[in-house]
């Protein structure tokens, strides 16, 4: 009986692990939200000046993510034809896989692709 209980113990902690993912191990600095954004605007980090970054959650389609930064930055943008500096505002979310990071869907000529940027991977692309 005890040997069974143990077992119930155990898989309960695993499942709870693996249900909900721990708060960050870091909060975002700002040399790396530069290095993202740089990484997602074809931009140096030096470039991008950050004027904020505000904790907050996102929620979208019925799902919730609790770690999310608002980064406010400064940068070029390509308006017009000109380099102009505009703020430009970034969701920044949190796993334990990724660690930080940003992404995008895009539709391209052979389907669907999602651009991520992150702290633990670079620049990927999943098509």
């Amino acid at each position: 009986m005890a040997r069974i209980l143990c077992f119930i113990v155990v898989i309960f902690g695993l499942v709870a692990a693996a249900a909900w993912a721990g708060p960050p191990s870091n909060e975002l600095d700002p040399k790396v939200a530069a290095r993202l954004i740089g990484l997602r605007g074809n931009l140096q980090p030096a470039q991008i000046e950050i004027g904020y970054i505000v904790d907050g959650s996102s929620s979208k389609d019925g799902f919730e993510a609790a770690y999310v930064r608002r980064v406010a930055a400064i940068h070029p943008v390509l308006e017009g034809g000109a380099w102009v500096r505009r703020v430009v505002y970034y969701d920044l979310f949190w796993n334990d896989s990724l660690g930080w990071f940003m992404s995008q869907n895009r539709t391209e000529r052979g389907g669907d692709a999602i651009y991520r940027w992150s702290e633990r991977g670079g620049a990927t692309v999943v098509k």
